[in-house]
């Protein structure tokens, strides 16, 4: 299952179940990739988007084992050339049960 930065642009009350919904999709043994937005992206102040910060995501893992993780701040252009903040989560996780 990959979920590459699409859930971010979901509001928190549609952020939280699509996730849920994409982890309990995994079965044993499968695994889920995200990069989604942290809490400290430039896109956090947006109600309209969901910048979880990084301990709410690994404790939403719990049941599965992080292969790869990696937690990246930089200050760049968007796609649409303007300056940005991003932070950004990346992960791999194997499902355990």
């Amino acid at each position: 299952m990959n979920a590459s930065l699409s859930l971010p642009f979901l509001a928190p009350t549609q952020f939280w179940p699509a996730w849920q919904r994409v982890l309990d999709a995994v079965v044993v043994g499968g695994r889920v990739a995200a990069m989604l937005f942290g809490d400290r992206d430039g896109s956090a102040g947006d109600a309209s988007m969901t910048c979880p910060p990084p301990d709410a995501i690994r404790e939403s893992l719990a049941s599965f084992e992080i292969e790869h993780w990696a937690n990246k701040e930089e200050d760049t252009l968007t796609a649409l050339g303007g300056p940005h903040h991003f932070h950004t989560l990346e992960l791999v996780a194997r499902r355990l049960r």
